[in-house]
């Protein structure tokens, strides 16, 4: 970021307001790109729909697909194997592990239509998939539980500063009342924290060390003097 100086840590907190249920299943055929045609080599309908209505579904919400994504950055990490995956899993530390992506509908053939990952990223076979549970209070959950993991990996210290862009479909829209993902980050922080952000229809945040651009989250920068 411009004017941001060498002697100030950045760090992402990407909040997807989700939680995962059920078990992870490969997608094995796909049409037009975000097009399921294929989970675990049977119908998409008749693999998900049982899910959907098991015991296991975490409460009330919507539900969404949590696509697993590769953590090392497009260029590859440099070294051997062993440091790459040690250098990959440090930076993992806090930060969600999958895309998540509305699921829209079957076709009359149980095909699922999902949202698009990115435009250089479709789905394709292989692809691990897990089922997703989006709701006001796990959404609030997740946040708490990831600013305070921001605050304990800094020996206890919040932020000086943050940067806060959330999705429009959160705010009031998800909590029926304003204000309420600020309370949260101010008593986790413990203090009041200068912040500045915005309401977006996408917001940038990583998934392990490559960035992506994710919907229905709060992305956050926490800013800190470097100690």
């Amino acid at each position: 970021l411009d004017g941001i100086g060498e002697g100030v840590r950045l760090d992402a907190v990407v909040c997807q307001g989700s939680v995962p249920f059920g078990p992870w299943l490969e997608i094995t055929g796909v049409r037009e790109d975000h097009v399921i045609t294929g989970l675990n080599g049977q119908n998409p309908r008749e693999v998900l729909m049982p899910l959907l209505h098991s015991p296991e579904v975490p409460g009330e919400g919507h539900t969404m697909a949590g696509v697993f994504v590769d953590p090392t950055p497009v260029t590859g990490l440099p070294g051997t194997s062993a440091a790459s995956a040690s250098l990959a899993l440090a930076a993992l530390d806090g930060r969600p592990n999958c895309l998540v992506r509305p699921m829209h509908r079957f076709t009359p053939e149980g095909y699922l239509i999902a949202s698009p990952l990115t435009e250089a990223l479709p789905y394709a076979p292989r692809m691990q998939l897990q089922l997703h549970c989006h709701s006001p209070e796990q959404a609030l959950a997740e946040l708490r539980a990831r600013a305070e993991h921001d605050v304990e990996r800094h020996g206890g210290r919040p932020p000086g500063a943050a940067i806060i862009v959330s999705c429009g479909a959160r705010g009031s829209q998800l909590y029926g009342e304003e204000g309420v993902e600020s309370r949260t980050l101010r008593s986790v922080w413990g203090c009041d924290v200068p912040t500045a952000g915005f309401f977006a229809g996408g917001e940038l945040g990583p998934v392990g060390l490559k960035t992506y651009m994710h919907g229905y989250t709060t992305s956050c920068l926490m800013l800190r003097a470097c100690a």
